[in-house]
């Protein structure tokens, strides 16, 4: 049964361009809205699709609902990610000034209080905080952490915070994985540009990754991916074994878990 649908639209229009309504109903304000006002002022020539949204319609690409927060987060063809409570109600925006592009994905950490977003087009992974207020109900602040780059060539298709949890530090790492066949890994709590990610643990560019997911006990990446002629029926998912490196030599810091270590295909 259908408990509500959200509907997203010009970021400039009335509640942040976000309807709620019953697309199962006959009568939805929510086509209504998203088809006419939401529309009215937009610069269709920048709009995603160029031409090929002659309406100026914004997409959907990512949704993830957080138990931690409570909070819906989507990303969204205009460059945004919005943040929503269980009533559909625009909390905030996160969006880079001047952003020309659209997210693909996005991904939360545990404690709900960081997010990760991945960039279309450019190579780039964006980190944010959000600091709550007391009673974890609503959105105090938002501002970005950190701009990483040099880890992708072309888009990045997802991310996913990992490692091993500490007193002190939760998901202390971060993996990212794009059109490259490139799987990064990053400090999660990196502050301002980083210009390279602190390994690379996989590297295939026959091979571009839609796909990821890390189980932290076994220390295995399932990778599913495409071949170069941008099809991919046919091709298998692929596993590799994280292995650990020689503790002689690795760096014994519990955020530097990763570095060193070879992704090995099973």
């Amino acid at each position: 049964k259908e408990v509500f649908s959200i509907g997203f639209g010009d970021l400039h229009s009335i509640d942040y361009g976000i309807c709620v309504g019953r697309v199962t109903e006959s009568s939805s304000p929510m086509l209504q809205y998203t088809n006419t006002a939401a529309l009215k002022g937009i610069n269709r020539t920048a709009a995603f699709g160029g031409e090929r949204n002659p309406d100026g319609d914004v997409f959907v690409f990512d949704a993830s609902y957080c138990t931690t927060n409570g909070m819906l987060g989507v990303a969204l063809s205009d460059g945004s990610l919005r943040l929503l409570n269980g009533r559909g109600e625009c909390l905030s925006v996160l969006q880079l000034p001047g952003a020309n592009t659209h997210l693909t994905s996005f991904c939360w950490d545990s404690t709900g209080t960081k997010l990760a977003t991945s960039v279309a087009g450019t190579g780039h992974v964006v980190t944010w905080e959000i600091l709550l207020n007391a009673s974890r109900s609503d959105v105090q602040k938002t501002s970005c952490q950190a701009i990483l780059g040099g880890g992708h060539t072309g888009t990045v298709f997802g991310t996913f915070y990992c490692g091993s949890k500490t007193e002190d530090q939760n998901d202390p790492l971060l993996l990212s994985w794009g059109v490259d066949g490139r799987v990064s890994v990053w400090h999660a709590e990196t502050y301002g540009e980083a210009d390279f990610p602190i390994a690379t643990l996989v590297n295939d560019s026959e091979y571009p990754i839609f796909g990821l997911d890390y189980h932290e006990g076994t220390g295995c990446l399932a990778l599913v991916g495409g071949s170069g002629d941008g099809g991919f029926i046919g091709i298998p998912a692929i596993l590799y074994d994280i292995e650990k490196p020689d503790p002689k030599t690795s760096n014994p810091r519990s955020e530097d878990q990763l570095v060193g270590f070879e992704a090995t295909k099973k």
